[in-house]
């Protein structure tokens, strides 16, 4: 299987080069983007390594050259998308504005025992297909974020044009244009009906938004993103910012009391955002007043992650905890702080965490808890930057043993670091 994917990633690949090799000759089609781009989660400092290698390499030989095809493979697909707005949902959040965000609770249902369904109950790892669809908002935002991610990524790597002007499109409707664009608050995402018109948990929707920055220095770099877009998209990050932060419905999530997974997921939407936003002493505070407490509260001395651990997709759950931890050390390195390589006065770290889970690369049926095992969850954003904070084989030797697939992933081009000749 993993053979025959790799195979059919190499004959995509020469139609891909083809494609943007055609586009290359062409300079109205394409932008030169030699400059390193502003983004806080890729790896800044290699990209226009990785960059001239995909376009030079018309043969595929380069260790991103399945990645490079995939994502190109991506991006064309997603022309043919959006855009999307907050104004094309069919329901009316509560406070009767359709420019502000509303969903409903992934896994909330309609009670069965009553007659309207209300108020709905829990089945925890069970989607409402409700969530999904057209009422509310949260498929076409989750779309649209990945959707703006790959075509920034691929109008970056590809220098084709068509990617940029599409995902600067994606991005005024959703965030800049009067007419559709979206509010910036979750006052009404994952609510319960018959409970509550939203939750502070809802906002974990908008975790997504950490990769937003990177998005834009792509598009910016490409010659993609005016200074107009610019001012208007800082003024909308920062408003949405300061609604997360002073918002009190979200106290419990951004304050001591979120020991989970949603905690230090918000920790990166928030470091990143401030990041962006040019205010380094927000996203300073975050990490030191509460990233570094929460590796101390949500990991045990043998690497655990209780909160994880009980949910119903227990695996699943400790790598996007893992990976939001992980995302969080990236960033900090921003600001010259070393989670990397900190440890916690009661012997917690990072890669105490790491430990736990890797040997469930070799060996899925030892992992005794709830829910399915899927090892290839590590590979894609966990194991790349292990690699490049710790430079050690043994993640190195999980990362080969994983197989063809990690060689398809979007991250190989993000975090490239490691697979480069040093």
């Amino acid at each position: 299987m993993g053979k025959n994917r790799l195979l059919s990633g190499r004959l995509l690949l020469g139609v891909v080069l083809l494609h943007c090799s055609a586009h290359a000759e062409n300079a109205s089609e394409t932008v030169n983007a030699e400059k390193a781009p502003r983004v806080f989660i890729a790896d800044s400092a290699v990209l226009p390594r990785v960059r001239a290698l995909v376009q030079q390499d018309a043969e595929g030989d380069t260790p991103f050259a399945d990645a490079y095809a995939r994502l190109c493979s991506d991006a064309d697909a997603w022309l043919d998308t959006g855009p999307f707005s907050v104004m094309s949902k069919t329901g009316m959040p509560p406070s009767g504005d359709k420019h502000d965000y509303w969903s409903v609770g992934p896994y909330w249902w309609p009670d069965p025992e009553s007659a309207d369904g209300l108020p709905y109950i829990r089945r925890d790892g069970k989607v409402n297909p409700e969530y999904r669809q057209g009422v509310y908002d949260a498929d076409a935002f989750l779309t649209c974020s990945r959707a703006v991610h790959e075509l920034a990524l691929a109008a970056y790597f590809s220098g084709k044009k068509a990617y940029g002007e599409h995902g600067l499109r994606l991005l005024r409707t959703w965030f800049l244009d009067a007419e559709t664009k979206m509010n910036p608050n979750m006052r009404y995402a994952q609510a319960i009906p018959g409970r509550n018109d939203g939750r502070d948990v809802g906002v974990v929707e908008a975790e997504s938004l950490r990769h937003l920055p990177d998005a834009i220095g792509m598009l910016t770099s490409t010659g993609h993103w005016t200074e107009q877009d610019e001012a208007a998209m800082q003024q909308w990050c920062r408003a949405f910012l300061d609604w997360m932060l002073h918002s009190g419905a979200l106290k419990h999530y951004l304050a001591k009391g979120g020991h989970n997974n949603i905690a230090i997921g918000l920790d990166s939407l928030v470091i990143a955002l401030a990041l962006y936003t040019r205010q380094p002493d927000v996203a300073r505070e975050q990490i030191t007043r509460l990233s570094m407490e929460r590796i101390a509260n949500q990991i045990e001395a043998d690497g655990r992650m209780p909160q994880e651990l009980a949910r119903t997709k227990a695996f699943g759950y400790s790598i996007k905890a893992l990976t939001s931890f992980f995302i969080v050390a990236r960033l900090a390195e921003h600001l010259d702080i070393d989670l990397w390589k900190y440890t916690t006065e009661n012997g917690r770290s990072l890669r105490l965490a790491l430990d736990f889970l890797l040997p469930f690369v070799y060996t899925p049926k030892d992992f005794n808890y709830e829910g399915p095992v899927d090892p290839q969850q590590m590979g894609r954003t966990v194991l790349p930057l292990a690699i490049r904070a710790w430079n050690d084989d043994s993640h190195r030797k999980a990362y080969t043993h994983l197989g063809d697939e990690v060689r398809f992933y979007h991250e190989r081009l993000m975090y490239p670091a490691f697979l480069l000749k040093r």
